[in-house]
């Protein structure tokens, strides 16, 4: 297995969050971690909470549906928290990653625009500059 390397000197952007606690993002790569996940409980609430503890606004939930979302909030809108799903059972894998993706915009995340496209060939075109009539 190729052993994965964290930069020290830059910060971590990415909170984890797993179904036992909050975990830094270098215990996802030990072995010990893993087997953890298997056996343990699941505490979604503790987890949560924590989180938002810290100051976290935003989830992206990654997964075939929003299910965590709906466990820790029961259904109930919270103004202060946004959940936005990956993929969901009633859009298009591409539609949902669009929607959540232009939300986690409007809401302030900065959203590497050229990295996003890449993969899509573009042509320019000139549009004329005179009114149609």
């Amino acid at each position: 297995m190729q052993q994965i390397k964290i930069k020290e000197d830059r910060p971590l952007h990415l909170l984890t969050l797993s179904a036992k606690t909050e975990q830094e993002l270098q215990e996802l790569t030990t072995p010990d971690y893993w087997c953890h996940q298997i056996i343990q409980p699941v505490q979604l609430f503790a987890s949560v909470d924590s989180l938002k503890r810290e100051g976290v606004e935003i989830f992206v939930e990654i997964g075939p549906r929003p299910i965590v979302w709906r466990l820790t909030s029961q259904g109930k809108p919270d103004n202060e928290t946004l959940w936005l799903p990956s993929l969901s059972p009633t859009e298009t894998d591409w539609q949902q990653m669009l929607t959540s993706t232009a939300q986690l915009y409007l809401h302030g995340v900065s959203v590497n625009w050229v990295g996003f496209d890449r993969d899509y060939e573009r042509s320019q075109f000139s549009l004329p500059i005179f009114p149609n009539n």
